[in-house]
């Protein structure tokens, strides 16, 4: 390995270990973890996953920026560097259930889960646990947007009934 070659790889398994999938990742892991994925330019507007395809694998992205889309295109989500994809599906065996698309050109590592299967199981354990952690997360993020969007939506009912009643009245007024 030339001395560039160690310094990007060197900087790779950094990179890795900041990255909350891998969270908790030693140094040996990080190895074993780059002998099993694959590294995988895609261009802009490339899909790289299609709504009901196999979950056969994750990807993590490196560089770039990614979409995900559900029906009709419409953006769910946008994915920087460092962020998973495909997660749920990898460890659930279930199909795709949206796109995700390359915004502009990008660089992933590609985990399939086959690899994982084969090897003792450590680094499923903890890539599950990670998972979970992110996945909570999520759903937290969720919750507090649902609880935002469920009282603005009261604040509104409440408010639009007595407005409503003033509209009726002034279209009453017009027609007479």
């Amino acid at each position: 390995m030339t001395q560039t070659t160690s310094h990007k790889h060197f900087a790779l398994i950094k990179t890795i270990q900041k990255i909350d999938v891998f969270k908790g990742f030693d140094g040996r892991d990080v190895q074993l973890l780059l002998k099993i994925c694959r590294m995988m330019p895609f261009p802009a507007q490339t899909t790289i996953y299609a709504e009901g395809d196999p979950s056969l694998d994750m990807l993590i992205l490196l560089r770039g920026e990614m979409s995900v889309r559900g029906p009709g295109g419409v953006e769910y989500a946008r994915l920087g560097v460092g962020s998973p994809t495909g997660e749920m599906g990898m460890l659930t065996r279930e199909p795709r259930s949206a796109d995700v698309v390359a915004t502009e050109d990008c660089t992933v590592l590609i985990l399939e889960r086959r690899f994982l299967d084969a090897g003792d199981g450590r680094l499923l354990s903890k890539i599950q646990q990670n998972v979970i952690s992110i996945l909570c997360g999520r759903l937290n993020e969720t919750n507090a947007l649902l609880q935002e969007r469920t009282r603005e939506l009261t604040a509104l009912q409440r408010g639009d009934d007595d407005d409503e009643l003033d509209d009726y009245d002034e279209f009453d007024d017009d027609d007479e």
